[in-house]
Parts: C-alpha cells; structure tokens; sequence
C-alpha cells in the first residue's frame, strides 16, 4: 500500500496519518464514505470535550479513529516504523459494522 503522508501531523501528542487510515478503511470497509476520511458511524464525544475544554476543533477526530491513533502513537514511541503501524491491527480492528449499537445509538 502507498499513501501519502504529507498531512501527517502531531495534534494532542498523537501521530495522525489521515491519508494512511483513509486507504486502510476503505480496504477494511469501514471508511465513512459520505465524509471521504475517518470511520462509518463513529462518533465524536472526544472531539465534543476537547472542544469544551479550549482546544480548537478544526480537526475532525472520531473516537474509532482515535483509538487507531493511539495504538499508532504507542507503537511508533516504542520504536516502529510508520509502515508496522499500518500493519498491526489485526483482523478483529476492522469490523464490518460501525460500532454503533457498542454505544447506545
């Protein structure tokens, strides 16, 4: 897989690589296609309280998302390289439903 990593940035003390994980979803079949980026049916509690804390909400991240950044942020911290990142979620991150019903909605 070849992405481009040009808008990769650190926001939050998290590496976010929005045009990685836009080519990964989509291969997993999760990817939000209405939006072109980030998770079908993901939802944005995180985003709400950053944003009720201060922060600027320019950045769209869903919490399914994040959890991806996170592991990637980990993982990149202990030493990996960008591409392991891409490749460690194993079968069972990529659901085929979006999460939904996992959150009351």
């Amino acid at each position: 897989m070849i992405a481009n990593t040009a808008d990769d940035l650190d926001l939050w003390g998290l590496r976010i690589c929005p045009n990685t994980d836009a080519v990964l979803y989509r291969l997993a079949g999760i990817l939000n296609l209405e939006a072109g980026f980030g998770v079908a049916g993901d939802t944005f509690n995180q985003h709400r309280q950053m944003a009720a804390l201060g922060e600027e909400g320019w950045f769209r991240l869903g919490d399914r998302d994040l959890a991806f950044d996170l592991l990637r942020t980990a993982m990149l911290r202990a030493g990996a390289r960008l591409t392991e990142t891409a490749l460690e979620p194993g079968p069972s991150a990529w659901p085929g439903d979006t999460g939904a019903a996992d959150v009351g909605q």
